[in-house]
Order: structure tokens, then sequence, then C-alpha cells
């Protein structure tokens, strides 16, 4: 694919409690405080009841996140768009491929 660098916006995180295999867990469950305090990665604490951060999408973004600041323009190159199953408010994650500038 060529990606040279990958960047997002503070990830999104909801409130409460979600029911697992291994019972009833607070939101961020305890594999998601660890990814993403092990690699630093950027979340934000919204009002939405549930988990929206998995523990598996948490360590695909740590995988691939290269870089912490945005560059101040970008030419977008590609959008790609997906909606999740859960009933929040706004629930798509957006991508986008921009070029070097």
């Amino acid at each position: 694919m060529d990606v040279k660098n990958v960047y997002f916006s503070p990830l999104t995180e909801g409130i409460g409690t979600v029911e697992c295999q291994h019972g009833t867990m607070n939101v961020p469950v305890p594999a998601v405080c660890e990814i993403v305090s092990k690699y630093k990665l950027p979340i934000k604490i919204t009002e939405n009841k549930g988990e929206m951060i998995t523990p598996t999408g948490a360590a695909i973004a740590a995988s691939i996140y290269t870089a912490k600041k945005l560059p101040e323009s970008i030419i977008i190159d590609k959008i790609g768009c997906g909606a999740g199953k859960r009933p929040y408010k706004n629930p798509v994650l957006r991508v986008l491929s921009i070029l070097n500038n």
C-alpha cells in the first residue's frame, strides 16, 4: 500500500460498563487502557453508553499509528468510510488517503 504516515484524531470511547466473556467490565476495558497507555494513543471520552474502542481496534490503531501531529494542510487523494452496527449517534469511521505535500 506504500503508506508513509498514519495520523488520526483522538479515538472516541464511551462510558459505563460492557458485558464480555470475562464478566461485566468498566469502559474503557482494561485491555484498551493498556494498549492506549503503552502506545500513547489519543482518546476522548464521550457520553455514549458502552464500548466504542475494542481491544482489537486499539491494537490495529497502535500498529499503524506513526505520527502524532497532523500536517497543517493536506491534499485528499481517496476517502473510505465504514459504519458500525451499534446504536451510537455517529458510528462512522472515515479514512483519508492524502498526497505528500
